[in-house]
């Protein structure tokens, strides 16, 4: 069976033409081949022909070096006469002859299971630093995620930037009377309508429990961030939420906050924050701004 091998020596002439041939080919490079070179094919030519075509300009570029007297360090992959592709690494210097010819002498090592380890490991990373910044049961962004973006908008002065932080009206009782199963399919279809309803700059995200942040671009004024709030909460309000108990009627209070020239993250936040509180105290089901609270911080009543 045909297996990695540690490092395989080779040397090769450089002719004035730019021809290659096999100075010395020592032990193993079958192993990197796949199979054993075939019969009237130098080990030279069954190996150029071998390597990867996305790779081919890069080793062009190595021998140029060489050409140039400079010692070589690269990896680059090969396709086996077994049609697998292993990643080899190439180390090389030069040595002139004197008469236009050149020696390189160079050593190929196999580095595939290195190589691909290093893809699984950024891979795993890569879900990793996705699951740290993605709520697991809804699969949108959670509040670490959140606070990034937000704090990124406010550094760069985002024109525009306005939050609605939300809360799902009366979750608790959903929970202790069809149980945390039906809560949790409430929680996601929340977030499947939210983010359904929002445009591709706009972020969703979960803060925690039933509360849910949106990160909205490009607001011009309170009558449009009022505008986008209300046909959020039809979203969620409007049609009956489909679960396991049967369809329920979902609700949810809006706080709505746009940043002043000095605001922070905590400050924006605070003062969503403030203004759903004061949605939820106010009746419900609605939208309030930071702008409509009176002095006692609360909101104007609900029309009758």
């Amino acid at each position: 069976m045909l297996g990695a091998i540690a490092e395989v020596l080779l040397s090769v002439e450089v002719l004035p033409d730019g021809r290659l041939l096999p100075a010395y080919v020592g032990p193993g490079l079958e192993r990197l081949l796949g199979g054993p070179v075939p019969p009237r094919v130098d080990a030279v030519t069954i190996w150029s022909a071998s390597i990867h075509p996305e790779d081919r300009p890069a080793f062009g570029g190595a021998l140029s070096d060489l050409a140039a007297g400079e010692p070589v360090d690269m990896e680059y992959r090969v396709v086996g006469l077994d049609n697998r592709t292993r990643w080899v690494r190439w180390s090389a210097h030069p040595r002139a002859l004197g008469d236009g010819r050149l020696i390189v002498d160079g050593i190929l090592s196999d580095v595939t299971e290195r190589r691909l380890l290093a893809v699984r490991l950024a891979s795993e990373l890569s879900a990793a630093e996705r699951a740290a910044r993605h709520d697991q049961l809804t699969g949108i962004a959670n509040r670490v995620r959140l606070r990034e973006v937000i704090g990124r908008a406010l550094e760069a002065e985002r024109d525009g930037l306005a939050l609605l932080l939300l809360d799902v009206d009366r979750f608790k009782g959903v929970n202790d009377t069809y149980g945390h199963h039906v809560g949790d399919q409430v929680l996601v279809e929340v977030a499947r309508r939210l983010s359904g309803a929002v445009r591709e700059q706009d972020l969703v995200g979960r803060w925690g429990g039933e509360e849910f942040c949106v990160v909205i671009d490009r607001v011009r004024d309170d009558a449009t961030l009022r505008r986008i709030g209300d046909g959020l909460r039809r979203a969620l309000a409007a049609v009956p939420f489909p679960t396991d108990a049967g369809p329920l009627r979902i609700s949810a209070s809006f706080g709505a906050a746009r940043p002043a020239a000095t605001t922070d993250v905590d400050g924006l936040l605070e003062e969503a924050d403030r203004a759903l509180y004061a949605a939820k105290a106010g009746g419900r089901n609605r939208v309030v701004l930071v702008g409509d609270l009176d002095a006692d911080g609360a909101a104007p009543p609900l029309p009758p």
